[in-house]
């Protein structure tokens, strides 16, 4: 009887650990997106919807799912994390995306929030709602600067539960009334080799007045990563540690972030053209988003 309690046991653990394993680990918003409302599909290259436009080339998308989002509010008893929380606002899923093999875990969105409206869903939680003023902020005084060099984190909504590995490529994208920062990263909760299956193309931006935040996150490749992240590696440049509180996790830690400076530098080198898709049809993308009254 002992030795099949044991047996179970380690089924169950092994289990859990597939399951945290197989997870995305993403910095940004990995849930799934709540269903929405009033939803219109979109076919041939143009979206035009509640008084939000954009282009889009078809070799990113068969279709465009356009709809509103339900707000999600922060409550006393418990705010959930910030990156489930967030207002009644615009949203498009870009579907039947490019192939990628095997599969991305990154989805393919583009957020319209209301300024205002996003600062006052976290009403009962004064201390997040500060953070995201915070981060708004700051991302406008970037983009006044007009330099796409900045130190520190990069402001990103909604609030991050994880952390960006890196970021490359990173450029100041305008769009009609409003810019925004972009670039590529690997957002992550712990310390995973970067690959394809995580490497995303992510905006942050605002119009000019103010008035709405926009975000888009799209999946991209890279030739000189691994298509699949079981099999990356971290080239032999980082050992693991053996523990997390003590000199050895240190010595990783330093690897890890040459590597990951490392990784940053190669892509960096690589022009536009040489990502599947290319980066350009993104940047022309959200270089191409209008927003007038949005009518949610």
């Amino acid at each position: 009887m002992r030795i099949i309690n044991t047996l179970l046991m380690l089924l169950v653990l092994s289990i859990a650990s597939l399951s945290i394993n197989t997870s995305a680990h993403h910095a940004g918003p990995v849930p799934a997106m709540q269903q929405g409302e009033n939803e219109q599909m979109f076919r041939d290259g143009s979206v035009d919807y509640r008084g939000v436009r954009f282009k889009y080339d078809k070799s990113l998308a068969t279709t465009v799912r356009a709809s509103i989002i339900p707000a999600s509010p922060a409550t006393k008893k418990d705010g959930g994390p910030p990156d489930t929380v967030y207002p009644r606002h615009t949203a498009f899923v870009l579907q039947d995306t490019y192939t990628s093999k095997p599969v991305s875990f990154i989805g393919s969105e583009i957020h319209i929030y209301p300024v205002d409206a996003y600062k006052a869903v976290f009403a009962k939680d004064p201390k997040t709602r500060q953070a995201v003023a915070t981060s708004i902020a700051r991302l406008q005084e970037i983009l006044k600067k007009g330099s796409p060099t900045f130190t520190g984190d990069v402001p990103y909504l909604p609030l991050p539960d994880g952390y960006f590995a890196f970021r490359s490529h990173v450029a100041i994208v305008k769009f009609p009334h409003g810019s925004g920062l972009v670039f590529l990263t690997q957002g992550q909760q712990d310390e995973m080799p970067v690959n394809n299956q995580n490497l995303s193309y992510e905006f942050q931006g605002i119009t000019d007045d103010g008035r709405f935040y926009v975000t888009a996150q799209f999946p991209v490749a890279a030739p000189i990563l691994a298509f699949d992240r079981d099999k990356a590696n971290y080239g032999g440049t980082v050992k693991e540690s053996s523990c997390v509180d003590c000199p050895d996790h240190q010595r990783f830690m330093k690897e890890y972030h040459a590597y990951t400076a490392n990784i940053r530098e190669k892509l960096d080198a690589l022009t536009p053209e040489k990502f599947q898709p290319s980066l350009k049809s993104f940047d022309d993308l959200i270089g191409s988003i209008e927003i007038t009254e949005v009518g949610n």
